[in-house]
Order: structure tokens, then C-alpha cells, then sequence
């Protein structure tokens, strides 16, 4: 009986769909690349101890507190009916694409049973797109937009939902983004969105009349936000983009109930659209799938 601490290893994303399907032929190849993620310096059991030995391929059991783990236990791949190759090419989809996918174009390309399975699997994934995110810094600009099923212009009476979007300023003028669907465009709801996503120290500049009132009624305190070293409004090129996205990936027909996993998914790609190659973004996703707890 082995009691050393398992062994680290050092894994190295797929940077093509050739490289994608060579490195991941079977199930087993699956769960090496999930051990990878989830324990990159050897097993560490949930209760702090890494002196563990294998009792079957890809169990382990802890020598101090006696539990049994494998790489899913506690992820949203643990019990799912589904393959582990199933979940890797829909991520591979999702992040190997600059658009990603739709439900239907997933449904036919893994050749799923039903367009529900591909939809759900569409929104575990973007739930999973949604974790570990730093707060915006700096300059930031925020603004107000309303969004209806096929833009972001509404028609007097539609069915229609309110996003709050902040835009970081950078170098090249557009850093990084967050948005969130508001329920009763309040000013303490405002506040709450500023406290998550905005660095202490940061400046927020408001960007249209709505925004300036709620953001003056909340309370909100920041340093006097400094001038722009770039012309043009930040909110609304960025909405125009997120416009485009669901209309070319989604063609417009999204539920208001679940905007907010679509605009998570839009952020999370805008976010990281200067990584070397996708394969980055398949083992982020995949590294957060196994090293969150699964709330589902």
C-alpha cells in the first residue's frame, strides 16, 4: 500500500480540433485531463490531507479520514447520464468556436438525443463561465440598456429587460465588460452590482441619465471619476456587439429567463478574446467544472 502523496502533473491544452480529438480518445483519457485540473500538485482530499492511495483506476481513498473521491465527485459531471467525451466536445464547441454554439448546432453535431439535452448542457456550461471573475479597475463606465428578443431597441409595451453594463477603460479603449439583467432598476440594486464587480479605488462614470440617477440615489462612493482618454461611448459599442452575438449565434430568440447565462457567456468570450488559442479557454472552463463546487 502506497501512502506517498500523488504526483503532480503538468497539463497542456489542446490547441486544434486534430490535437482535440488525438489527446481525448476515451473516457479514461477524459478523467486523466480532469486529474490534471483539479489536483495539479498530486490528490488533496477535501479534508486537507494528500496522503491517499488508489483503490480502483480513478478512485482515490484518503489515508486520514477514510473517504473515497473521484475527479467528478462534487462537479456537475458527477451522476450525469452523459459521457465525459460528450461534455468535453460540447465545451470544445462552445469555446473552440469565436461565436460559440446554439442548442440546435450542438444537438446535431454530438448527435444528442433530443434538442433539450443540448440546451441544458448549453446552460451548465455557461453557469460554469459565470465563477471566478476579478473585479473591473479603474476607470470604469456604466450604463443602461433595454434589451427585447431581437436587440437591444424596444418597441413601447414589448417584453422587454433591463441590463446594466460596465465597460473598463484601457489602453485600447475596451478592457474588460460585466453585465446583469436588473429587476426593478432601484438604486440599491445598482449598488449591489457596483459592489460586486467594481474594484475598491475605481471611479465609475455613468454614461447615460438613468444610470447618473440611480448611481446618485444609491449612495455608491468613489473617488470623483476622472476625464476619458477615449471618445466614444464604451456602453454602446459594447451593447452593439453583444446585439450581433445573439443575433448571428442565437438569431435573437433567447429567453428573457435566462439572459443573463447568455450575457455571462458573452462577457466570459469578450473577456479573454486575446488568449493565445482556444484551447485556454476549454481548460479554463473544464478547471472551474472540477475545482467549483457543484450547486446545480
Amino acid at each position: 500500500m502506497n501512502l506517498m502523496p500523488a504526483s503532480a502533473s503538468t497539463h497542456i491544452p489542446p490547441r486544434t480540433l486534430m490535437a482535440f480529438e488525438r489527446r481525448f480518445r476515451d473516457e479514461d483519457d477524459c478523467r486523466e485531463y480532469l486529474e490534471e485540473l483539479r489536483w495539479p500538485d498530486g490528490f488533496r482530499c477535501s479534508c486537507g490531507s494528500d496522503r491517499a492511495w488508489r483503490t480502483a483506476r480513478w478512485l482515490w481513498k484518503c489515508a486520514a479520514c477514510g473517504s473515497a473521491t473521484s475527479v467528478t465527485s462534487g462537479t456537475v459531471f458527477h451522476g450525469s447520464r452523459l459521457s465525459l467525451m460528450t461534455w468535453f466536445r460540447a465545451i470544445w464547441s462552445m469555446t473552440g468556436s469565436r461565436t460559440g454554439a446554439s442548442a440546435l448546432e450542438l444537438q446535431h453535431s454530438l448527435e444528442l438525443g433530443s434538442y433539450r439535452t443540448a440546451w441544458t448542457m448549453l446552460h451548465v456550461i455557461r453557469r460554469m463561465m459565470q465563477q471566478r471573475r476579478r473585479p473591473l479597475l479603474g476607470r470604469i463606465d456604466v450604463g443602461i440598456r433595454c434589451f427585447c428578443g431581437g436587440g437591444w431597441q424596444c418597441a413601447p409595451g414589448s417584453n422587454q429587460s433591463s441590463v446594466i453594463i460596465a465597460v473598463e477603460e484601457n489602453d485600447a479603449g475596451v478592457g474588460r465588460i460585466r453585465m446583469r439583467v436588473l429587476v426593478a432598476r432601484t438604486p440599491t440594486e445598482l449598488r449591489a452590482f457596483l459592489e460586486d464587480v467594481v474594484a475598491i479605488g475605481s471611479s465609475v462614470h455613468p454614461d447615460d441619465a438613468e444610470a447618473r440617477r440611480l448611481l446618485d440615489a444609491s449612495g455608491y462612493k468613489q473617488p470623483p471619476a476622472r476625464p476619458s482618454t477615449r471618445a466614444g461611448s464604451r456602453i454602446q459599442l459594447t451593447a452593439g456587439l453583444v446585439k450581433r452575438w445573439l443575433i448571428g449565434t442565437h438569431q435573437g430568440r433567447v429567453d428573457h429567463a435566462y439572459l443573463q447565462e447568455y450575457l455571462d457567456e458573452f462577457s466570459f468570450r469578450f473577456n479573454r478574446r486575446n488568449v493565445p488559442h482556444s484551447g485556454t479557454l476549454f481548460s479554463h472552463v473544464l478547471t472551474i467544472a472540477v475545482t467549483t463546487p457543484d450547486k446545480a
